[in-house]
């Protein structure tokens, strides 16, 4: 979700502009590139790499592996529920 910017014309009659905000909603991204990778099970081999891989980041970046491998669990989770209520593939 965020707020945009447009200029539309008034009418075809009237020359000048008109600008306004406006509130654009949109589906959520995933961390991977489409909503199949989470809906094929927690021992895919390829959601299994992606876990390590946010988890190798958060360690690289200062995170207690053990924490980083309780959160990135639970972030992996929380996009498995994601993308069984999303309506298409994300592209």
């Amino acid at each position: 979700m965020w707020v945009g910017w447009s200029e539309v014309k008034a009418s075809l009659y009237i020359h000048s502009l008109l600008s306004f905000n406006y509130l654009q909603i949109d589906q959520p991204a995933l961390g991977l590139p489409d909503r199949d990778y989470f809906l094929r099970g927690r021992e895919d081999r390829k959601l299994k790499a992606y876990e390590k891989y946010a988890r190798d980041m958060a360690i690289i970046f200062g995170a207690d592996p053990t924490t980083a491998a309780a959160d990135m669990s639970r972030v992996v989770d929380f996009e498995i529920k994601l993308a069984n209520v999303l309506f298409f593939p994300l592209v």
